[in-house]
């Protein structure tokens, strides 16, 4: 089970017509930091909830998680700009969130993958590990999952708002 083959697997499909349904499906989960986090969690906590399958479920995980990133990018783009301006910013926002400064272009596919898999590697890695132990599993993945959710949820407001237009006041 590699992450960057599912990392890359999701990011090369993510932009399909039926990802994107589920996305917009899944954007009011994005409407809030604590629902976000306790989307985040809760596909973390369900995954380690039982020993040993968590192995196999981890795969299905990494799906679910960057999906629910997207969302969360989506919903806060569409409440800001119009459809067209936001197309690229999830993969943007992405790398930023990685760790790797964003470009006014959007990052190479390659690029992306790498940054992304090695941001998730070593949380991936500890889900693995401590998925074996009955209650300290679940209760470690809903609190790693939650925080990575919280971070890219304000780096995305934060990168909205930014791209508002000011508010004016009439006299």
């Amino acid at each position: 089970m590699s992450t960057r083959r599912e990392v890359r697997r999701y990011l090369s499909e993510h932009r399909s017509d039926e990802q994107m349904r589920q996305v917009r499906r899944m954007a009011r989960l994005g409407t809030s930091l604590r629902m976000s986090r306790m989307m985040a969690g809760s596909f973390g906590f369900g995954v380690n909830l039982i020993p040993v399958v968590h192995l196999w479920f981890s795969r299905v995980e990494t799906g679910l998680f960057l999906s629910l990133l997207q969302g969360i990018c989506w919903h806060a783009g569409v409440t800001a700009t119009p459809e067209h301006e936001h197309v690229d910013d999830f993969e943007r926002l992405l790398l930023h969130w990685a760790g790797r400064d964003p470009d006014d272009e959007a990052p190479m596919l390659e690029d992306l993958v790498a940054a992304v898999s090695a941001k998730l590697r070593r949380p991936h890695l500890w889900k693995l590990a401590l998925g074996f132990l009955p209650v300290i599993g679940p209760l470690l993945a809903l609190m790693i999952n939650g925080s990575m959710a919280a971070c890219f949820y304000r780096l995305t407001q934060r990168h909205y708002e930014r791209r508002r237009p000011p508010i004016r006041i009439a006299r």
